[in-house]
C-alpha cells in the first residue's frame, strides 16, 4: 500500500474518532444590506419588538492564539477587530503581553522589534526605544539614557507610551482584552472557556486546530450554525457524511439572551441523550452530544475570531471520551500534526464558495451597517434555525457586526481624531490563495512547522543517499565490487530517490495546499450500482414460440 493511502486512512481514521462520528444526523455563517431575508411576518414581528442592546466589541475577551503556537524570545504579529498586536513573552513574569502594533516614536510596528528575556523589555527595531511590560517606556538610546541608569523626563512622557492591552492565559489560551483599561477588563464578562477541556477522562488529539479564514467572521459563525451542510459539502470525510443518505436535522431555540443562545437538535438521534448547543458572544460556539448509555461525550468547541472585515480565525478543540479504551489510547499518541492534516481537508472543503458568499454579504457588513434579520436567505427548513438566530442576535444585540479598531473615531465635526488608516478589506485572491494552508495555519502551528521541515531534511537525506549509493555501484566500490552487490546498491539507490516523491512529497503538499476539490469528491452517484439492482432486460424478453 502506498504511504499516501495510508496517511489518508491515518487521517480519516483519527477524525472519526476524535469527533466526526457524533455528527452523522447532522452537525454542526455595514453598510446599507445588498438584500433581505425573507421572514415570516410573525417572526420579523418577534425580531422588531426585541429589545435592542448595544454589545460593546472593545470590551470582550478574546482568545487570539494557542500559547505553545507563539514565539517566546520574539513578538508575534496577531490581528484582532482590524487592529495589529505585537504579542510578546514577559520572561520576569512567565507572563504574555500584548501592545498595539505601533511604537510611538516614528509609529513603526513594534512586532518587527525584538525581546531581551532576561531584562523583560521589547525593543522598536527601528530606533531601539524599548518598553517595559506595562507600555511604559524604559529607555530611550538616543537622549544618552544608559540601562539601569537615570531616565530623562522625555522617557516618562505619557506620548512615549506603547499602548498595553490586558492580557490572560486560559486553558492554553492566550486571550486579549482589547481596551486599554485594566479597571474594564476586571469588570468585564470572564473569558468564555470550554469546561470539558479541564476534564482528566476526556482527550484531544487536536490539542487546538486553528487557521486562519479568508471570509468573515459572521459566515464562519454561520456555517458552525449549519449542521445540514455536512452531508454535502463535506461528503464521506467522516461518518454519516453522504449526501446520497440524507435525514432531517431539526433544531429548537431553547432559549436567546444579550449573550447568545442555545439550541437543541430535536429529537435525539437515538432517542437517548442530548446534543446541545450554545453560541456565546462574540466567539464560542460549542456542540455537546452526550449518549449516557454508550457512555460517550463528544464536544465541538470552536472560537471564532474577527480577526478584520472579510478575515477571521477559527480555534477549536475536540474534548471526547469513548467507552472503547483502546481507540482512546490510540489517540492521546497521535501526533498533533497528523490531526491537523484532517482538520484542513475539512476547512478546504467550504472555503471557496464560502469566500464568494462573502463577497456577495459584502455590502451589509460595516461600522455602523445594520443587518436587519439576515441576508436574501430563503430557509423553510427547521436546521437553518440556528442561523436565523444568529443573525438576529447581530443585528438587534451585537450592534450590526464588529466595531473595527483599526479606523479612527471621528470627532462631533466629523474629523477623524486618531492616525491609522483605516483597515481595508484585502484582497482574497485566487483559489490557490484560499486553499493556502502553509500562510493560513502550517507556518504559525509549531507541530506543522516542524513536520514540514522535517519531512523536508527526511526527503532531502533519502535523495543524497540514493545518488551516493548509485554513484558507488557505478563505480564498483566496497560492496559493488560484486555484480550482485552492483544491483543491490543500484536498487537501493533508485529506491531511495524516487521513495520520496511517492511517500514524502504527497504529505509536504498537504501541509501547504491541498487542490480541491478532489476527483472523488465530484463524481456523480454512482448509477452503475443501481442498474446493478434492476432486473436484467433480457429476461424479460419472452423467447419465441417454437414451431412444430
Amino acid at each position: 500500500m502506498r504511504i499516501e493511502a495510508l496517511a489518508a486512512f491515518l487521517v480519516s481514521l483519527i477524525h472519526l474518532i476524535s469527533v466526526c462520528s457524533a455528527f452523522q444526523s447532522g452537525v454542526p455563517s455595514r453598510r446599507e444590506p445588498l438584500i433581505k431575508l425573507r421572514v415570516s411576518a410573525e417572526a420579523k414581528q418577534q425580531v422588531d419588538n426585541a429589545p435592542v442592546s448595544t454589545f460593546d466589541w472593545a470590551k470582550q475577551w478574546y482568545p487570539v492564539a494557542p500559547a505553545q503556537d507563539l514565539d517566546k524570545y520574539g513578538p508575534n504579529k496577531i490581528t484582532l477587530l482590524g487592529m495589529d498586536l505585537a504579542v510578546w513573552y514577559h520572561t520576569p513574569s512567565s507572563s504574555w503581553r500584548a501592545f498595539r502594533d505601533v511604537c510611538p516614536h516614528r509609529l513603526v510596528p513594534l512586532s518587527e522589534g525584538r525581546v531581551e528575556p532576561s531584562r523583560g523589555i521589547l525593543q522598536c527595531a527601528y530606533h531601539g526605544w524599548e518598553f517595559n511590560a506595562d507600555g511604559s517606556c524604559a529607555r530611550i538610546p538616543q537622549l544618552n539614557e544608559i540601562d539601569g541608569g537615570p531616565v530623562s523626563p522625555a522617557s516618562m512622557n505619557p506620548r512615549a507610551c506603547a499602548t498595553a492591552f490586558p492580557t490572560r492565559t486560559e486553558q492554553g489560551l492566550v486571550w486579549v482584552f482589547p481596551t486599554s483599561d485594566e479597571q474594564a477588563a476586571e469588570a468585564a464578562k470572564p473569558p468564555a472557556l470550554i469546561p470539558e477541556l479541564g476534564d482528566a477522562d476526556k482527550i484531544d488529539a487536536t490539542d487546538f486546530f486553528f487557521r486562519d479564514m479568508p471570509y468573515g467572521w459572521d459566515i464562519l459563525v454561520e456555517n458552525l450554525c449549519d449542521p445540514s451542510h455536512i452531508p454535502f459539502a463535506h461528503h464521506e470525510m467522516m461518518r454519516g457524511a453522504d449526501r446520497n443518505d440524507v435525514d432531517a436535522v431539526e433544531m429548537e431555540i431553547v432559549d436567546e439572551s444579550d449573550g447568545g443562545f442555545a439550541a437543541r437538535k430535536h429529537p435525539y438521534p437515538t432517542g437517548r441523550g442530548r446534543y446541545d448547543v450554545r453560541f456565546e458572544a462574540p466567539c464560542l460556539l460549542y456542540y455537546e452530544i452526550v449518549d449516557p448509555q454508550a457512555k460517550s461525550y463528544i464536544g465541538l468547541g470552536t472560537y471564532c475570531i474577527p480577526t478584520a472585515p472579510g478575515r477571521c480565525r477559527i480555534l477549536a478543540r475536540f474534548p471526547f471520551r469513548l467507552s472503547f479504551k483502546p481507540a482512546m489510547a490510540f489517540v492521546r499518541r497521535t501526533p498533533r500534526w497528523i490531526t491537523h492534516l484532517s482538520q484542513n481537508v475539512v476547512m478546504d472543503s467550504d472555503v471557496v464558495f464560502l469566500s464568494s458568499q462573502d463577497e456577495l454579504l459584502d455590502g451589509n457588513r460595516g461600522r455602523g451597517g445594520e443587518y436587519t434579520s439576515t441576508p436574501n436567505y430563503y430557509m423553510p427548513a427547521k436546521c437553518d434555525a440556528m442561523v436565523t438566530s444568529f443573525r438576529n442576535w447581530v443585528g438587534r444585540k451585537g450592534g450590526g457586526g464588529p466595531t473595527w479598531l483599526g479606523t479612527p473615531a471621528e470627532r462631533s465635526d466629523g474629523e477623524p481624531t486618531g492616525w491609522l488608516r483605516p483597515t481595508a478589506v484585502p484582497q482574497r485572491g485566487g483559489r490557490d490563495a484560499l486553499l493556502d494552508r502553509y500562510r493560513q495555519h502550517t507556518d504559525s502551528c509549531t507541530s506543522c512547522r516542524k513536520a514540514h521541515r522535517t519531512l523536508h531534511i527526511v526527503r532531502e537525506i533519502c535523495v543524497g543517499s540514493g545518488i551516493c549509493l548509485l554513484a558507488g555501484a557505478a563505480a564498483g566500490v566496497g560492496p559493488a565490487g560484486t555484480s550482485a552487490g552492483k544491483k543491490l546498491l543500484a536498487s537501493a539507490g533508485a529506491a531511495l530517490i524516487f521513495a520520496p516523491r511517492a511517500f514524502i512529497r504527497p504529505l509536504i503538499s498537504r501541509l501547504e495546499c491541498a487542490p480541491w476539490p478532489r476527483k472523488k469528491w465530484r463524481q456523480p452517484t454512482d448509477v452503475a450500482k443501481e442498474l446493478e439492482e434492476l432486473p436484467d432486460p433480457t429476461d424479460m424478453i419472452k423467447p419465441p414460440p417454437q414451431r412444430e
